[in-house]
């Protein structure tokens, strides 16, 4: 056999099983798109950023890095779909392989044949990704606008295509090997004989027991010893170690998807023969036939399912625990600001946040604060400066640069180490500085330490005037006299008012909002609650973003699903054609398969559900409090609290992704059982 030959035979095989190949192209296209589409998204948020570093680059590698998981996951499922579908083809083409033995083709030539079809899938659907992934990255930039973001129209990157290309060819070629070695160890005796197919994959117990193992194992060493109680004392741990632990947690979920499956036909057979007789016992026997095939199509979809709920307990525990309780007492302040933007205008703000010019308050606003109430309350000038050294709660959030009078007022600054004593003449002082808790653990320093900190300006040392927390955010905070060292603007980002004890407060309230008004789209005002829901409605818009661009990953399971479908229909022809000639009708077979379909979907979700569930749980024990200032923090007691608000919506998925297998099991059971029982046996010979 020539070389133009094993090509031609793959194109061949390839145009004989269209679904099978068209799918699997669209898998591996929609993977590669996401990597791109991710790079045309962070090119187009480059237009709102005007300076080097800060919270606007911090986000906008956030979002890349949350879009490129995403098209890794995409990669994944094209990976199950692929090795799935060559896994079958091999099984349902065992006489064929056999027939090209016995006329002289050696087992390198099989192999090839099988890689040269990978590569043509592959290859096509990274010229198709490559094509589609602009597309994906404007969708997500046009999704950023309608919240009001003026992002920019966005390129895809160089390193991006290839990126895409090689992970799209790279998957597509790994993923046939195992089905490929199995190809060629096809001996051309046993398959002219029509011996039968053993697909079925041979998981001993002995992999239960492992993942039984890893599981417990883990689950001890969360329960005893949660990372969350010192990881944000040595940062980045808080950030690495849930990563980290996320793997032996959906390893030990995949090494005891067989034994699961074994144990939810256990339980659910009784019913389905109560129920629907005897094809309900077919519906539930088939389940365990196929485990390779069944395995890696629960895994399309528990990735999916699993990424979404995970995603939303991260966001959950971020917002609802550790957000909460930082701000508790900053909810209790009678407090005012005054800001150059709207705080609560969601994702827009970051248009401008990353302008120099509309994300600090004009000088006559300023001048008219004073003015107004300097006799009736206290003023304080915020000034953001990006120091990535002590940059806190997260990286790329800014430091502070503030009037020490802001900070002294009842609840504005908690300390855990030191007090206004000492800190005051510190932060009076060139350069002082109070840092959160877990940024001075981290840093190795307590109160009186000098620190040498630098931003693109200049380097400068600084001294620890005090440890503890205030405001919105955990965030570090300089005094005033660094302002100039540092080269910061002479106008702040925000200015704070706050009554004095004998003060009209109504009035104070009347005349903030009537200056307001005076300076239009120049100065808004803002209270702690309507800074919060700025925060929150960031962070949803953030949410509903990621869930939409991770509801395609679904579409990887539904492709899945219908591959799978189509290729177990045409594998089991003979049986499902005896079934008719037996008296089965053509309903009752269609029902069997969609059973099947639906069971396998319900499985899947239930999977995804649990391991979304304990990424959710891990990330909280492990992260913690600490990088947020929280120093107790029941890490258990807020697992709890995550898992119960994410669950209900985890609970939808039950319901719609076995409605979703059923849908797409539809076509193909339909297309191949609608002929007579008699044509259905002739085409299995």
């Amino acid at each position: 056999m020539r070389n133009y030959s094993i090509w031609s035979l793959a194109w061949r095989n390839l145009l004989l099983q269209p679904i099978r190949s068209i799918f699997s192209m669209l898998t591996v296209a929609i993977g590669v798109g996401m990597v791109v589409g991710s790079s045309v998204a962070g090119s187009g948020m480059q237009s709102l950023i005007e300076v080097d570093e800060g919270m606007m680059e911090y986000m906008n590698i956030l979002l890349e890095i949350t879009f490129s998981i995403i098209g890794a996951i995409f990669m994944g499922g094209a990976g199950f779909l692929i090795f799935n579908a060559f896994a079958m083809s091999v099984t349902q083409r065992r006489q064929q392989i056999g027939m090209m033995r016995a006329l002289g083709a050696d087992r390198k030539q099989i192999r090839s044949q099988l890689l040269a079809e990978s590569i043509l899938i592959g290859g096509t659907g990274v010229m198709i990704g490559v094509g589609i992934g602009p597309v994906l990255g404007r969708a997500i930039l046009s999704l950023m606008r309608y919240y009001g973001a003026g992002v920019g129209r966005g390129e895809a990157s160089l390193f991006s295509i290839i990126l895409g290309m090689v992970l799209g060819m790279s998957i597509s070629v790994l993923s046939v090997l195992i089905p490929a070695r199995r190809a060629a160890k096809i001996s051309p005796l046993s398959a002219i004989r029509q011996e039968a197919a053993n697909d079925v994959s041979s998981f001993s117990r002995k992999w239960a027991y492992i993942g039984t193992a890893i599981t417990g194992v883990l689950t001890v060493y969360l329960v005893f010893w949660p990372p969350g109680e010192w990881a944000g004392n040595h940062q980045p741990w808080d950030l690495i170690l849930p990563s980290i632990l996320f793997l032996p947690w959906l390893l030990g979920l995949a090494l005891l998807i067989p034994g699961l499956i074994d144990l939810f036909r256990y339980l659910i057979q009784g019913i389905l023969t109560q129920v629907l007789g005897a094809p309900g016992r077919l519906i539930s026997d088939n389940l365990g036939r196929d485990r390779r095939r069944v395995v890696l199509t629960l895994l399309t979809f528990a990735v999916g399912i699993g990424m979404m709920v995970g995603i939303n307990g991260i966001l959950v525990f971020t917002n609802d625990i550790l957000l909460a309780a930082v701000v508790e007492k900053a909810l209790q302040d009678q407090v005012w600001f005054i800001q150059p933007f709207d705080r609560t205008s969601g994702l827009a703000q970051m248009e401008m946040l990353g302008k120099s010019e509309t994300s600090i308050l004009k000088p006559e606003v300023q001048q008219d604060v004073y003015e107004i109430f300097q006799e009736r309350a206290g003023i304080g000038e915020a000034y953001n400066v990006f120091i990535p050294a002590i940059a806190a709660p997260v990286p790329g959030f800014p430091t502070l640069i503030v009037n020490v009078e802001m900070l002294m007022r009842t609840n504005a600054f908690t300390f855990v180490d030191g007090g206004w004593e000492t800190a005051e003449p510190i932060m009076r002082s060139d350069c002082g500085v109070l840092l959160p808790s877990g940024v001075a653990t981290n840093l190795g320093v307590g109160v009186g330490d000098e620190i040498r900190l630098n931003n693109s300006f200049a380097e400068v040392a600084c001294t620890v005037a005090g440890i503890g927390s205030g405001g919105m955010l955990p965030v570090p905070y300089l005094g005033l006299p660094a302002r100039e060292a540092f080269g910061v603007s002479d106008n702040p980002t925000t200015m704070t008012i706050w009554p004095y004890p004998d003060t009209d407060i109504r009035q104070l309230e009347d005349d903030l909002e009537a200056l307001a008004e005076r300076h239009g789209d120049n100065a808004w005002l803002s209270t702690p609650s309507l800074e919060l829901r700025g925060i929150l409605d960031v962070s949803d818009q953030l949410e509903s973003m990621t869930y939409g661009m991770l509801g395609f990953a679904l579409v990887s399971g539904a492709l899945g699903m219908v591959n799978t479908t189509m290729m177990s229909v045409m594998q089991r022809k003979s049986e499902l054609g005896t079934l008719r000639c037996i008296g089965a009708t053509q309903k009752q077979t269609t029902h069997i398969v969609l059973g099947e379909a639906a069971l396998t979907g319900l499985l899947g979700a239930l999977l995804g559900l649990v391991s979304g569930l304990g990424l959710a749980v891990i990330y909280a024990v492990s992260y913690g409090g600490l990088r947020f200032s929280i120093q107790e923090l029941d890490l258990w007691a807020s697992a709890l609290k995550t898992v119960l608000a994410i669950l209900p919506a985890g609970l939808w998925s039950l319901l719609l992704v076995p409605l979703l297998s059923t849908l797409t099991a539809w076509f193909p059971a339909r297309y191949t059982l609608k002929d007579n029982p008699v044509n259905i046996l002739r085409q299995n010979k």
